[in-house]
């Protein structure tokens, strides 16, 4: 411990020299203000080496402004206090060291002597501590205890180890120590209590008690401290050591994770071991111990519980429990926590299997235990699926005619997978059927007229593999923009590139896609087909039977319209909607039920639409007629496509801009229409007088409205209460940056969704929601900074609403916006002043002068109001152009000089006038 007595400039003792000790050169001190040393002196400057030192004694000199430089020199005596001397008794100093500065200027005149005394006090006990040493990478970890005066052990140091291992306990591990005064973060002092003077030593007692079977032990050490001043122990250290095997058992989990085990064939449930080799063979989880592990116990939570297949309670998407934070933010505990919120289940356990577990997402919890009684509780998530493929049955005595014995139109015939269908099951659940056929040279005429030709190249192109994994490397479904394959887009993702959607080739054999029914044609007359029944399960699992049958023709005409629908507006197919066999392949087309005859039906296709802003219904119809001996008999299918209205759009608000008034470059309203939406923007502009160093100011006022939200009825959508207001001040923005208006309807409930935010992404960061849609458009939750309005987006309400092309809801929001962008017009360009270059000739004779009349133009790009503030003359002798070489003039009259190049006559002098000028921005 070191004490530091005040600076002072003057020694208590006589002059003494400094023979020997160190030297600092350039030493003296800066005059200054303050009170450095009573003097106001500013010390010289040092450099920092980290090290704490105890500081040193700078000086005044008179001629230091002389460069007359001061030099320090200092020895040190060391004096050791006894335990009976006062120094000791009184003060607690074990040792002082005296130390003698003298300062010498460079002519030799040294101040007198200055002592520094710096004191060594003995440090109490209570001020020692525990810590590991070195090195680091020891598996070995200390606890604090309980302070020197309590009862209780002041310090617990375990090492891991799975032998009673005494050689791994390192002194400093064990040993007090206090900090010593030049102790830094980068300098490290310790001074451990063994090795300490200032009259201390220890002795140690050790007491060992064996753990763990004897594969441990405990060591309880008290270290005793015997003070040779009072010559008795003052004080004892209780150390606890501890060596054994204090981890509990862990688990290594495979890279797949979460994972996935399969149901058993004749159930939907899954059966899998729980001893600690089953589980790494079925999972992956290797559960071990760094010494030895003994047993394991296993448990398993589930999601979702079903009663009689019936779904009685969901749980949370995520197993893990999500604790509320000071921040209002959720967080999910660490997984090692095991803290589980889905339910508990007693699944049977039989022969060391698990059974009977269902298909869904699941919990493991595992509770290990060690030989040394340590446990650890271990969990995973885990989701069995059915990767069973269904069991398909085909009617293998199926017949079938083109008559209309059961419906069907003579010629032609329909069989749906459920004709063939003779008890296909599935071990879960079979989620569909459908139904395909071979196609033989002689009926592709046959199939392209009933709408198969989806590419429209006039013949029936098939891929010349089955699934779609099977494709060659080089493959392309689609070559110069058109589909190289017909097919069906059965799941309305707007190609029919997916297995089973295309016409494909198998066994030699070109087959349709799947569907719910097949066609068959005159064509296939006398000949045996060739129909396969596939199926899949609601896991996606496929399998089919086949079978060949035997067509039959019979008689008459009538036609099935597809079914209605609904679209959104958006649907991207209805662009093909007028072409009848693409739009066949999308919407469907219609089906013969009788009366085709086997011979070729004049069809006709036609389109009504009766929409607004791309919604409200389309009918397809279709005009079948057949030529008979007694006349053409013409019927009609009719299917409504109804279309929705989808308003979805991006609106982006300009921020504020300084313009130059000359070329202004201004943001505007940019607006982006993804849906069905017509926006119109309406631009006000308000000039305003400058407050701050610009010209002007420019208040412009967007005003956006969808023309298709808009009705009469429901009055200006521009007025108050109708329109809504953006405030420029969301976010503190104040203009400093664009503001997004993002209307969605992400849930497509036709109750549209309104986002402020400050870029094209809805629901995050600090976005603030206007209330339309009040369950947000269907996110699981809003965002974590994403606030709610207080107010709701504007409406027309069903008292007035009355849209005559709106066959979908009896109101409607107003869909109209308001922003104000300030812009800030500045001049940058000063005036131009123009004036004629002449020649004026000097008056010979007496007073060698001239009078010069020069008239110049000043202009300016913003104003027409400019103004010449100061004339100045400057005369360029020897008709230089360099202005600093020029004779400047500034009085209302102008004389001239001599200006030693000779007569005035041989060099001809030049006369340049310069103009100061100004616009009224003050450029």
């Amino acid at each position: 411990m070191v004490t530091k007595v005040p600076c002072i400039t003057s020694s208590p003792r006589p002059a003494a020299n400094a023979t020997d000790g160190r030297t600092i050169n350039n030493a003296e001190g800066v005059a200054g203000v303050g009170d450095n040393c009573q003097l106001g002196l500013i010390p010289p400057g040092l450099v920092s080496d980290n090290i704490r030192n105890l500081g040193y004694a700078y000086y005044e000199d008179n001629c230091r402004d002389c460069n007359c430089r001061t030099t320090l020199k200092w020895t040190d005596k060391v004096v050791f206090y006894a335990c009976t001397d006062i120094e000791f008794t009184r003060d607690g100093y074990y040792a002082k060291i005296e130390r003698e500065w003298v300062a010498t200027d460079c002519n030799g005149m040294r101040a007198d002597a200055y002592i520094q005394d710096i004191y060594f006090k003995r440090p109490a006990l209570s001020s020692f501590q525990f810590g590991i040493g070195k090195p680091d990478d020891r598996d070995v970890k200390g606890t604090p205890g309980v302070g020197l005066d309590e009862v209780g052990y002041n310090w617990t140091v375990e090492y891991q180890s799975c032998t009673p291992d005494k050689s791994l306990i390192l002194h400093d591990d064990v040993t007090p120590y206090i900090e010593s005064y030049f102790h830094t973060s980068s300098n490290s002092r310790r001074i451990y209590l063994d090795k300490l003077e200032c009259n201390y030593s220890v002795s140690i007692k050790d007491t060992e008690f064996p753990i763990c079977g004897g594969k441990g032990v405990k060591i309880d050490r008290e270290l005793y401290v015997f003070d040779w001043c009072k010559g008795k122990i003052v004080d004892t250290f209780h150390i606890l050591i501890k060596i054994g095997d204090f981890k509990a058992p862990t688990a290594t989990y495979a890279h797949h994770a979460p994972y996935e085990i399969s149901t058993g064939p004749m159930d939907c449930t899954a059966a899998f071991p729980v001893t600690v080799a089953g589980i790494k063979s079925a999972f992956g989880v290797e559960i071990k111990d760094n010494c030895t592990l003994a047993n394991v116990s296993v448990s398993v939570y589930t999601k979702d519980r079903y009663v009689k297949g019936i779904l009685v309670y969901e749980g949370p998407n995520s197993p893990w429990c999500i604790t509320p934070q000071v921040n209002g933010a959720e967080q999910r505990d660490a997984q090692s926590d095991c803290c589980i919120a889905w339910e508990k289940v007693d699944y049977a356990i039989m022969n060391g299997q698990m059974i009977g577990v269902p298909v869904g997402r699941h919990v493991m919890k595992i509770e290990a235990f060690d030989g040394c009684y340590n446990a650890a509780t271990l969990c995973f998530e885990f989701e069995v699926k059915d990767k069973i493929a269904p069991v398909m049955k085909c009617d293998d005595d199926l017949h079938i005619s083109l008559s209309n014995a059961n419906g069907y139109v003579d010629g032609y015939a329909q069989v749906t997978a459920e004709d063939i269908d003779e008890g296909s099951w599935d071990n879960c659940k079979l989620a569909w059927i459908a139904v395909r056929r071979n196609v033989p040279t002689a009926c592709v005429a046959s199939f392209i007229q009933k709408g198969y030709d989806s590419n429209g190249n006039g013949k029936i192109d098939a891929a010349p593999f089955d699934d779609p994994k099977d494709a060659p490397a080089n493959w392309k479904w689609v070559v110069d923009g058109k589909d190289v394959v017909d097919g069906i887009d059965n799941n309305g993702d707007g190609d029919v590139f997916d297995r089973g959607e295309y016409f494909a080739t198998k066994g030699g054999k070109i087959m349709t896609p799947l569907q719910d029914a097949v066609d068959f044609f005159c064509c296939d007359l006398a000949a045996r087909v060739t129909i396969e029944l596939w199926g899949a399960d609601t896991n996606g699992n496929w399998n089919y039977c086949w079978n060949d049958v035997l067509i039959e023709d019979k008689v008459a005409p009538t036609c099935v319209a597809p079914w209605d629908i609904t679209v959104d507006c958006d649907e991207k197919n209805l662009a093909i909607i007028e072409d009848k066999a693409a739009s066949a392949a999308i919407f469907g087309d219609v089906s013969i039920t009788t009366g085709s005859d086997c011979a070729n039906l004049d069809t006709v296709y036609t389109v009504t639409k009766d929409l607004k802003c791309g919604y409200g219904k389309i009918v397809r119809s279709w005009a079948l007629t057949k030529e008979t001996v007694k006349g053409p008999i013409t019927i009609n299918c009719y299917q409504t496509i109804w279309v929705r209205p989808i308003h979805q759009y991006d609106i982006c608000f300009p921020k504020d801009v300084n313009s130059d008034c000359k070329t202004p470059i201004i943001d505007t309203v940019l607006t982006d229409e993804l849906s069905c939406d017509i926006l119109a923007v309406n631009i006000t502009d308000k000039r305003y007088d400058a407050s701050d160093d610009e010209c002007y100011k420019i208040f412009r006022t967007y005003t956006v409205i969808n023309w298709c939200a808009y009705d009469d009825r429901c009055g200006d959508p521009m007025a108050e209460g109708s329109v809504y207001v953006v405030d420029r001040g969301l976010w503190g923005n104040y203009g400093k940056n664009p503001i997004y208006m993002l209307v969605r309807d992400r849930d497509r409930d036709l109750n549209e969704e309104f986002w402020l935010s400050k870029d094209l992404s809805p629901n995050n960061g600090d976005d603030i929601y206007v209330r339309g849609d009040l369950d947000f458009g269907g996110y699981s939750s809003i965002g974590r900074d994403v606030t709610t309005s207080a107010g709701y987006m504007p409406y027309c309400d069903d008292e007035v609403y009355d849209h005559p092309y709106d066959y979908f809801q009896d109101w409607e929001y107003y869909h109209s916006f308001m922003y104000t962008q300030i812009i800030k017009v500045y001049d940058e360009v000063a005036p131009v002043v123009t004036a004629p270059r002449d020649t004026f000739c000097i008056r010979e004779g007496a007073d060698c002068l001239a009078d010069v009349t020069i008239t110049v133009a000043a202009t300016d790009n913003c104003t027409d109001k400019v103004t010449l503030e100061t004339q100045f003359l400057m005369v360029a002798p020897g008709q230089t152009t360099n202005a600093g070489s020029m004779i400047l003039y500034n009085t209302t009259r102008w004389v001239t000089k001599d200006l030693g190049n000779g007569p005035i006559r041989d060099h001809g002098e030049k006369l340049a006038s310069r103009y100061p000028r100004s616009d009224r921005s003050g450029t």
